[in-house]
């Protein structure tokens, strides 16, 4: 029976491994995308200021009248 189980796609089988789910990992996997997506909001916002200058927010805000 086991060499028949082999023969099913993982998507099919897939509850047979929910015996090793825990509880925390969704809330682990929030907090690196989280971090992830400050860290990655952080590095844009410096490469927009190092290219448009430090008021690119402020003149998109206030109606995208940007002198570049």
């Amino acid at each position: 029976m086991i060499e028949n189980d082999n023969k099913f796609p993982d998507y099919v089988t897939f509850p047979r491994t929910f015996e090793k789910y825990k509880w925390y990992k969704p809330l682990i996997t929030l907090v690196l995308v989280v971090i992830l997506y400050i860290i990655f909001e952080f590095i844009l916002t410096l490469v927009f200021q190092a290219v448009y200058g430090t008021n690119v927010f402020r003149d998109i805000a206030r109606g995208g009248d940007m002198k570049l």
